[in-house]
C-alpha cells in the first residue's frame, strides 16, 4: 500500500434501531480490520434532519418539508431569489459591459459604501452586477428595500426582515448575518434610497451602522458589505457631523469612459441584430455624450440625438399606454404636461403616486389608471 498509515471508515445506515448485540459485533468486525464504523441509525437520522439547518434543507429539498432554521444553502437559494425579484425589467442583462466602477466596488472593503452620482449615470446597475457577480461565485447577497432600513434599529433586523418576506417560516432569534463570514460576506444594495422620503436620515442610520459594526477606524472586517446608490443632493442636506462621518464612506464613479460607451454601442447594436463599426460607435457615444441613460434609449434607426431620444422614449411609453385604454395619445400627453406643470409649480422633481393621489390635480383618470400602460411607479422629471 502506497499510504499503510492510512484509516477506512465505514458508515451503515438503517431505518431501524439495530440491537446491541448486532451493534457489538459490527464494532468488533471494524476494529479486527483496523476500520472505523458509524452507525446512522433511524434516531440519528431524524436528528439531523429535524434539529440542524444542513439536515433541515436535505429534508425540504427531498421530503418537502418547510425548512425553518437558516443554513447556508438556504441563504444562498434565497440570494438568488432576492436578485431575481429586483433584476432590472426595462434593460437587457446582456448589454451591460465592464466599467471601472465594477472593478472598485469590488475591491473595496468598507462594511457601508455610499456610491454618490447623478441618475441615470449606471451606479445601481453597477451595485447590483457586483452582488450578482458575488452570488453567482457562491457567496450570499440581497437587495434591501428602503422601507426596512427606515423600520428597523439594526442591520441584523433589516436582514432577518428582508430574509422572511420569501421565506417566512424562518424560526425567530436566527440571525443571517451568523451564517456569513468576512471572507465570505453576505452583499447587500440597498434599494431607492433616495426616493424615501427623507433619504439624509436613512443615509445617516445606515453610516452608525457601519460604524457600529467595523468601529471608529472601519477597520475591523465585518461578515457583510452594504452598496447605497446615492444622489449628490442628499448628501448636501445632512448635519455637518453626519455628513463628515458619511464622506469617509463615499464612492465617487468616473463618468463612463469613451471606452466604455463605445463598447456599450456595439453591444446594444449586436442585441438589435446590427453590425456596426467601432469608429460608427464611437461617433453615435460622442454625440450622446457617452450617457449611459441615453445609450439604453438610442434607437439605432434614429439619428443620435440627446433631445431626441428622451422624446421617443416619451412618445413611445405614451403609445403603450393606449394600447390598453380607451383614451388616446393626447389625453395622456395632456395628463403628463400638467402634472409636469404641478410637480415644478410645488417644487417636487420626485414624488410617489401616494403622494400625487393626495394632490387635487384637473385629471379625470387616477393614478392607477395612469400607470397600467406601463409607467413607473414612480414620477421624475
Amino acid at each position: 500500500m502506497r499510504t499503510p498509515e492510512l484509516k477506512a471508515t465505514l458508515v451503515l445506515t438503517s431505518n431501524e434501531e439495530p440491537h446491541e448485540a448486532l451493534v457489538r459485533d459490527v464494532m468488533a468486525a471494524g476494529a479486527a480490520h483496523q476500520i472505523e464504523v458509524s452507525i446512522w441509525s433511524r434516531s440519528r437520522l431524524a436528528h439531523v434532519l429535524d434539529n440542524t439547518p444542513a439536515g433541515q434543507w436535505v429534508r425540504w429539498k427531498l421530503l418537502g418539508v418547510t425548512q425553518e432554521l437558516l443554513s447556508s444553502e438556504l441563504l444562498a437559494e434565497l440570494s438568488k431569489t432576492s436578485l431575481d425579484a429586483f433584476r432590472p425589467s426595462m434593460d437587457d442583462p446582456r448589454a451591460w459591459v465592464p466599467r471601472q466602477l465594477d472593478q472598485v466596488l469590488r475591491l473595496t472593503r468598507l462594511p457601508i459604501n455610499f456610491i454618490v452620482s447623478e441618475s441615470g449615470l449606471g451606479k445601481t446597475v453597477a451595485c447590483y452586477r457586483t452582488v450578482l457577480e458575488h452570488v453567482d461565485q457562491g457567496g450570499y447577497g440581497l437587495i434591501l428595500p428602503h422601507e426596512l432600513v427606515a423600520q428597523t434599529s439594526t442591520l441584523e433586523q433589516a436582514v432577518s426582515e428582508a430574509i422572511r418576506q420569501p421565506h417566512p417560516r424562518i424560526a425567530p432569534g436566527q440571525s443571517p448575518l451568523s451564517v456569513c463570514s468576512p471572507e465570505r460576506p453576505l452583499m447587500i444594495l440597498v434599494e431607492d434610497i433616495t426616493r424615501s422620503g427623507r433619504p439624509e436620515l436613512l443615509v445617516t442610520k445606515l453610516a452608525r451602522w457601519g460604524l457600529g459594526a467595523a468601529g471608529s477606524e472601519m477597520q475591523s472586517a465585518t461578515p457583510w458589505r452594504v452598496f447605497c446608490p446615492v444622489w449628490p443632493r442628499v448628501l448636501n442636506q445632512m448635519e455637518d457631523l453626519a455628513r463628515k462621518v458619511v464622506n469617509r464612506m463615499l464612492i465617487s464613479p468616473a463618468p463612463m469612459t469613451e471606452a466604455e460607451a463605445s463598447q456599450a454601442i456595439v453591444v446594444r447594436a449586436a442585441l438589435s441584430g446590427r453590425s456596426i463599426s467601432e469608429v460608427r460607435a464611437n461617433e453615435i457615444s460622442t454625440a450622446l455624450g457617452h450617457d449611459p441613460l441615453l445609450i439604453a434609449l438610442h434607437d439605432f434607426d434614429r439619428d443620435p440625438n440627446p433631445r431626441s431620444v428622451l422624446t421617443r422614449f416619451v412618445e413611445s411609453a405614451l403609445a403603450r399606454a393606449q394600447e390598453d385604454s380607451d383614451e388616446t395619445s393626447a389625453d395622456f400627453r395632456h395628463a403628463l404636461m400638467e402634472l409636469a406643470e404641478q410637480m415644478l409649480h410645488r417644487k417636487r422633481l420626485e414624488l410617489s403616486w401616494q403622494e400625487l393621489s393626495s394632490w387635487d390635480l384637473p385629471l379625470e383618470r387616477s393614478p392607477n389608471e395612469l400607470n397600467h400602460g406601463g409607467f413607473p411607479n414612480r414620477v421624475c422629471l
